[in-house]
């Protein structure tokens, strides 16, 4: 994955760290916008679990200053099977699901 993902102009490969049992400690120590793991598969879920038991999905609800309405922003834990390990596929769908990701789509439009 290093390999294949750092001949890539906006990727920037920023740690290697060992595996740990808080995903989100590990996103959040790294500062990425992306963690790489290579887990056997029961492993990962178990990790994600365990991440998702800890540190649930942010949801916040904003109500509107005359409290007649209001807007509620979540984030949701999901899990898509990624069948095209290319670099361009890789960052297409990063880009895809990050809406909030520092760098731009690869192929240059808003997401």
């Amino acid at each position: 994955m290093t390999a294949l993902l750092s001949r890539e102009p906006d990727v920037q490969i920023i740690a290697r760290i060992a595996p740990g049992d808080d995903l989100r400690g590990d996103f959040e120590a790294t500062g990425a916008d992306l963690l790489i793991c290579a887990l056997a598969a029961p492993d990962m879920q178990a990790a994600w679990d365990r991440s998702l038991e800890r540190h649930p999905p942010l949801v916040v609800l904003n109500i509107a200053d005359d409290a007649s309405s209001g807007a509620l922003y979540a984030l949701e834990a999901s899990t898509e099977i990624v069948r095209d390990l290319t670099a361009g596929a890789l960052l297409t769908l990063v880009a895809q699901r990050s809406p909030g990701s520092r760098r731009p789509p690869p192929d240059g439009r808003n997401a």
